[in-house]
């Protein structure tokens, strides 16, 4: 779940309260290693799924990447409205009162997962066309997805949790391996159930370790009591912009990823998800490396009122972004130019050509991504959900028409238009958001 759909939480600042001189609450080094863990684990799950991908048949592909979408947006709809609450308290209190916290955070969940279970199962046998042993696997998989991105926000706040990461990272790395022993010791294929069999028994594996995790006396079992209907009902209605925002940058990187799904084959659908998994491998280990790692830091000192550091920050990480992207971009042109490696990427569907337009669209992502965080940090967040929704609006027409007209070379295109029109906006908001005297940011208003 690499993106900024989860960067929407905005800190709270008292009104008429002079900005603090206290230090940031994460230290660098706490920051590193948690970026570090979490880049291993990402990495070992994208190559699982890159694996898997490569070495299915193209239907096979084209279903595995629309169930990995399918359980991205499930862990948006399940668990994204509750993060950004539970980051903010977890921040300053003890071990008591953070699992008195993250139990009542799992009694929101299972209220979610009753009513989203019902629409994944119908997403996954009308969409993407799976059989009902699948979907069984599927739902272990989508809900113990959803457990590790909490992990991952749990050690961002609190370095005593990072032991979440490493189980995440462990999980994903056998699963790597299983997949591994699978194609090169027994086949050179890899089926779709065999795939979801290793993904789904690797997780439950993992959720009976996360079991472990302490919560005080707190019981996390939900009980439909009138209090507690009442509390959920209040988080949605709270966090309407939030979330909102959160789904509007969520869709605003998979968008292509459902349109091409619609407009074309599974076949098709599958040569374009090994292309774009490989780009979005780059993607993600930047904005963990680098931009996630900036996060904390833009935050903080948009909540002192200092947005001319926090701006300057995010100049000298967008430096940082463009190098690295230009390097991936020349290597990929490179490997380009090497007939016998061409012709065994040809062998698994990929292009060098389609991958070098992914990389060049998910640069400009990364640059946009910078502005949105600023405007969020700044409290301005329905600025972001404007310039989401209306990149959105006009990327999904641009991906289906040339998608439908030139196949995967006019999604490739799309995207690179998409990505420019979002980067234009961004840019043009914040530079109109933050012009002047900076204005305080608003209280948070969905804290229950």
């Amino acid at each position: 779940m690499s993106s900024t759909d989860q960067r929407a939480d905005t800190p709270e600042l008292p009104a008429h309260r002079e900005p603090s001189t206290t230090k940031a609450p994460t230290s660098s080094r706490d920051t590193t290693a948690t970026a570090v863990f979490k880049l291993a684990e990402v990495a070992s799950r994208l190559l699982f799924l890159l694996f898997a991908l490569l070495f299915m048949d193209q239907k096979s592909a084209g279903q595995f990447g629309l169930l990995n979408t399918s359980v991205a947006l499930f862990s948006l709809f399940v668990g994204f409205e509750r993060w950004g609450v539970l980051w903010r308290k977890l921040a300053n209190c003890g071990s008591d009162e953070s699992g008195a916290l993250i139990a009542d955070t799992l009694k929101f969940f299972q209220f979610n997962y009753f009513v989203w279970t019902p629409i994944f199962i119908a997403t996954a046998y009308f969409w993407i066309d799976l059989s009902w042993f699948e979907i069984a696997l599927g739902l272990c998989i989508v809900v113990c997805e959803q457990l590790s991105v909490g992990a991952y926000w749990l050690a961002i706040v609190q370095a005593r949790y990072r032991w979440l990461i490493l189980i995440t990272a462990t999980k994903n790395a056998a699963m790597l391996l299983t997949l591994g022993v699978l194609m090169f010791g027994f086949s050179h294929t890899i089926t779709l159930t065999t795939a979801l069999e290793v993904w789904a028994i690797a997780g439950l594996t993992s959720v009976l370790a996360f079991s472990t995790l302490r919560t005080g006396r707190r019981s996390f079992t939900l009980k439909l009591s009138r209090s507690q209907i009442q509390e959920i009902a209040g988080q949605y209605r709270e966090s309407r912009a939030h979330f909102l925002t959160g789904l509007a940058a969520f869709s605003s990187g998979q968008i292509d990823r459902i349109i091409v799904g619609t407009a074309v084959g599974l076949s098709l659908t599958g040569i374009y998800f090994k292309n774009i998994f490989i780009a979005a491998s780059v993607y993600s280990a930047v904005t963990i490396f680098l931009h996630n790692r900036a996060v904390s830091r833009i935050y903080f000192e948009a909540g002192q009122q200092r947005y001319g550091v926090a701006l300057k920050i995010t100049r000298r990480e967008s430096v940082k972004v463009l190098i690295t992207y230009v390097i991936f971009i020349l290597a990929t042109v490179a490997i380009g130019q090497q007939e016998i490696i061409v012709s065994i990427l040809e062998k698994y569907s990929v292009s060098w050509i389609y991958i070098t337009g992914l990389l060049i669209a998910f640069l400009l992502r990364t640059l946009a991504d910078y502005n949105c965080t600023v405007l969020n940090a700044a409290g301005h967040e329905k600025w972001v959900l404007a310039i989401h929704t209306s990149s959105i609006s006009i990327s999904a027409v641009l991906i289906f028409i040339l998608t439908r007209s030139f196949g995967i070379g006019g999604a490739v295109i799309a995207m690179i238009i998409g990505c420019a029109i979002l980067l234009i906006l961004s840019e043009v908001c914040r530079s109109k958001a933050l012009s002047g005297k900076p204005k305080m940011p608003p209280r948070e208003q969905y804290d229950l």
